[in-house]
């Protein structure tokens, strides 16, 4: 168990603190995390601003990890991306509590696999959140 001496802060993920039900053989890197909003300005006569208004309120996130697995077939495997449209889910994060959700379901935009000859497979995820999304296909 590591020792901490001094002021406690919140720096690391640690082994078991995130967990994402359907992402396996990810070893967790990078986690960064921003609330956004569409915002429109009003200005008066002069150009000056006198309203800003915010709408479409949705959380970002951007995963980034190591590709891991109990063997090299499991590892390639794991290197397969989650499909734009899909759903991650997040079913804890005891550092970040902000990822997980009611419905711990956040929506991928995009994904990126990078790799070289004297490196491991990474992958990055961009995901957000918004809850007026159906976590399901709508009906036709």
């Amino acid at each position: 168990m590591a020792t901490v001496n001094g002021t406690p802060v919140n720096f690391t993920f640690g082994s078991v603190a995130i967990a994402i039900t359907n992402i396996t053989g990810a070893l967790f890197q990078n986690i960064s995390y921003k609330k956004n909003t569409t915002r429109a300005l009003v200005k008066d006569q002069s150009g000056e601003r006198v309203t800003s208004a915010h709408a479409d309120t949705f959380n970002s996130a951007t995963l980034k990890w190591v590709v891991t697995g109990t063997g090299l077939a499991a590892a390639i495997t794991n290197t397969t991306l989650n499909a734009p449209g899909s759903y991650v889910i997040i079913t804890a994060c005891a550092t970040m509590p902000d990822l997980v959700h009611a419905t711990n379901k956040w929506e991928v935009i995009s994904g990126e696999v990078t790799g070289a000859n004297d490196a491991v497979k990474e992958i990055t995820l961009e995901i957000e959140y918004a809850a007026g999304i159906q976590t399901f296909p709508a009906t036709a």
